[in-house]
């Protein structure tokens, strides 16, 4: 049906409930193009638009999960076109203006002038090198502030030195003179004081060539061909460029893309046949060739459409009497995408990295209005390497279901371990006979289960708790959704329990009560309540925990026990409480009392983040540091480039106790003791031990303790309680958190130098 065609209400033919008429289906979907402007350009967002025909259009994550999907037609190495179907227009432009405004990358934005003769002046070559594209990731460098100085890890820097010899031809000037400097600036600030030492224009601790993520990837320029200026005899240019980190949204120099456009999907239709010389004559006005002729035998030829994608919306093929014969239409919810990167990152890179901005601004967006999650869209489209599916043409083609493609590959490497690591990672299904592997004894006792809740309830020795895609897509996050190495991450975790017989360390109490009291107060950890949301808020005490009442294998064993409790109990709990799975939890961490002789814990500190590392990952939402001194700050300046940006992303340094912004996502109730009043410091001996959520006397350890003992108890017929420590042991540290505990140890020391202390650390080794 044409757009134009006039129809009485009594010619309408009968629509069955929950179908749109023609008509009204063409306006909700499509733009037409008419000769003079188009019709139908505004989208219908009111859900109960079409309320009284019975078609609801309201939009919600499983409806969008339903029908988006991403096609890539085109990729090359510096340009990707692909389709993005069934999403709305403003989304599609949220993603235009992210990739030209809010991606980051590297760029020149100081320039050192020390001789320039040419005929370009100062200003325009310095313009000209703030447009080179660099071959140097942003991921690896802090952004520069006004009050930062340019070290190794937020400046790079590049010199030239070009000259035309007297009496030699002309000289073209390219972008591969400019030399990377690993060392930092080779120039000498200008100072009046005869006496001062000279100081150059930044600051480097050590070479940058010497760092692991650069000594194999020079920081070089991406196209060594750009012609920057042109020389003649006699002429010279000598400068030093140091490039930062930026935003396009600040300056087009630090724009990821050349462009970035889209268009809505041409769609042509011929309302009438065309035949014979009408159909030649519209074949030919179109330039681009969408329409193509026919053969239908006998002579006879007629017009067809033959590629509408080409369609540029001209226009000549509806102008004058063709306007009876033709409609444009464009679809509204299917967007032709083209990228073209400058060089900084490959064209598929800039989407995911796009796809990653807009789900945090989101993620924002929705923390400040205290509301619950509503879906992720990375995991709708986690767009990784791995996900690319090459089509037998081998085009690739990006699918909105990647990331279930990466949750089904792992399920199946993971259907394929032995029997012992199906029981520590599964819920054992309806029926299923249960195999217990007590201690080092190998008793096994076999029981069938009419109810696989019975059976969870008694044992509960599993990974998942019932949501096992969920813990899929949290080993697949820590490994960038790299199935390969989330596989090897999730085999080594499933090892680890088994080894450590992780699975029945909730029925291992430590004992007396007295020592673990002792424990409770030299390693200060609590459950205060929960954010508005659900999320359980464990508690902290970083500055005063002193780790020694206790062996390390102690503290170790109880660390574990909180994150089996946690994993067992409280999350289902709060899972069921609030009607949607709850996985993760919020930490906050009172730096109260932290000292330099706190380095005396790190290596235990570093135990028990490798262990969350590996066999935990992804269980906190948010780390909130509070009541933050002197020597926090200063170790945080200099271990916060070293984290991954995704660790970075969760760590919010708050002022003071952080009590105001705190109570935006929690209630007062669920603050802990040391949040409840201004000022820092930690409250630790000033409540009482119900309010005290580090006291053993508080009910979140009572229940702890009282589960634990309630389950050693329900299995004593099988071994006898002992009295001494679980000994687990501790995964492999990897190199971030080796190089993260060395560089805290070597800043502490500086600490401690500058402070002119008495008691040496040198002793101490990590």
């Amino acid at each position: 049906m044409s757009s134009s065609t006039k129809l009485s209400a009594l010619d309408m033919p009968d629509v069955p409930m929950g179908h749109l008429p023609e008509h009204l289906h063409l306006q909700r979907t499509r733009v037409v193009c008419k000769a003079d402007a188009p019709i139908h350009t505004e989208g219908i967002q009111y859900s109960g638009a079409y309320a009284s025909t019975g078609v609801d259009i309201s939009m919600g994550p499983n409806k969008f999960c339903k029908n988006f999907k991403i096609e890539v037609v085109r990729l090359t190495e510096d340009e990707i076109e692909f389709d993005m179907v069934g999403i709305d227009a403003s989304l599609a432009n949220a993603f235009r203006r992210i990739l030209i405004a809010e991606v980051p990358t590297m760029a020149i934005e100081k320039v050192l002038m020390v001789n320039n003769t040419s005929v370009i002046a100062d200003e325009v070559l310095a313009h000209r090198l703030g447009l080179v594209p660099l071959n140097a990731d942003p991921r690896l460098f802090e952004y520069l502030s006004e009050n930062d100085t340019p070290n190794e890890r937020n400046t790079i820097v590049y010199k030239m030195e070009v000259s035309c010899k007297k009496g030699g031809s002309r000289v073209t000037v390219k972008s591969d003179q400019l030399k990377w400097l690993p060392n930092g600036s080779e120039l000498q600030m200008t100072t009046y004081d005869s006496s001062a030492k000279a100081k150059s224009y930044t600051s480097f601790s050590c070479s940058q060539d010497s760092l692991p993520e650069f000594s194999k990837k020079p920081l070089g320029v991406r196209f060594d061909d750009i012609i920057l200026a042109k020389l003649g005899p006699g002429q010279v240019i000598e400068l030093e460029a140091h490039a930062v980190k930026g935003m396009g949204k600040v300056h087009a120099k630090w724009s990821p893309v050349a462009t970035a456009w889209y268009r809505m999907l041409p769609e042509v239709v011929l309302l009438k046949e065309v035949k014979g010389d009408d159909a030649e004559k519209l074949v030919k006005k179109c330039p681009v060739g969408v329409f193509d002729i026919e053969d239908l035998g006998n002579g006879e030829k007629k017009a067809a459409v033959a590629n509408s994608r080409a369609c540029t919306l001209c226009r000549e093929c509806v102008r004058g009497v063709n306007e009876e014969l033709v409609e444009l239409r464009r679809v509204k919810d299917h967007f032709i995408f083209t990228i073209e990167s400058t060089g900084a990152f490959s064209p598929e890179e800039l989407f995911i990295k796009a796809v990653k901005i807009l789900e945090e601004k989101c993620e924002w967006e929705r923390r400040r209005l205290g509301a619950p999650p509503v879906f992720s869209a990375l995991s709708l489209l986690p767009l990784d390497f791995e996900s690319v599916i090459l089509s037998p043409g081998s085009v690739p083609r990006i699918m909105g279901t990647a990331s279930q493609d990466a949750i089904k590959q792992l399920s199946v490497l993971i259907g394929q371990v032995d029997e012992p690591s199906k029981i520590t990672f599964q819920v054992w299904p309806r029926g299923h006979v249960a195999a217990k592997v007590i201690g080092s004894s190998n008793f096994i006792e076999s029981q069938k289960y009419k109810s696989g809740i019975e059976l969870i309830m008694l044992l509960r020795r599993n990974i998942h708790q019932g949501y096992p895609t969920e813990t899929l897509v949290r080993f697949l996050k820590a490994r960038e959704w790299s199935i390969s190495k989330a596989h090897h991450m999730l085999m080594d975790c499933l090892n680890w329990r088994k080894q450590n017989h992780i699975d029945d360390i909730l029925a291992k109490p430590i004992m007396p009560a007295d020592l673990y009291r002792g424990i409770r107060d030299s390693q200060l950890i609590g459950m205060p309540g929960y954010t508005k949301d659900g999320h359980p808020v464990f508690a902290i005490g970083v500055g005063l925990s002193t780790y020694d009442k206790a062996s390390v294998n102690y503290y170790v064993q109880s660390h574990i026990q909180m994150n089996e409790y946690r994993d067992r109990v409280i999350l289902p709990a709060a899972t069921k409480k609030y009607g949607r799975h709850v996985g993760t939890c919020v930490k906050v961490l009172d730096m109260s009392g932290l000292k330099l002789s706190a380095l005396s814990q790190i290596k235990l500190l570093t135990i028990i983040s490798t262990i969350d590392d590996l066999n935990y990952p992804e269980k906190t939402e948010t780390y909130y540091i509070v009541n933050v001194p002197y020597v926090f700050s200063a170790c945080w300046k200099v271990v916060k480039p070293l984290l991954q940006e995704r660790t970075r992303r969760k760590v919010q340094v708050l002022q003071g106790c952080g009590r105001d912004e705190l109570l935006k996502i929690m209630d007062y109730a669920s603050l802990p003791h040391f949040c409840k009043r201004e000022g820092s410091g930690s409250s630790r001996h000033s409540s009482s031990g119900s309010d005290d959520c580090f006291s053993f006397d508080h009910p979140f350890h009572q229940q702890l303790y009282g589960d634990i003992k309630q389950r050693a108890l329900s299995r004593e017929f099988i071994a006898p309680l002992k009295q001494g420590s679980c000994h687990v042991e501790v995964p492999d540290p990897n190199p971030e958190g080796i190089k993260i505990a060395k560089t805290i140890e070597s800043e502490m020391h500086k600490l401690e130098d500058r402070n002119g202390l008495d008691r040496s650390l040198s002793g101490l080794k990590i």
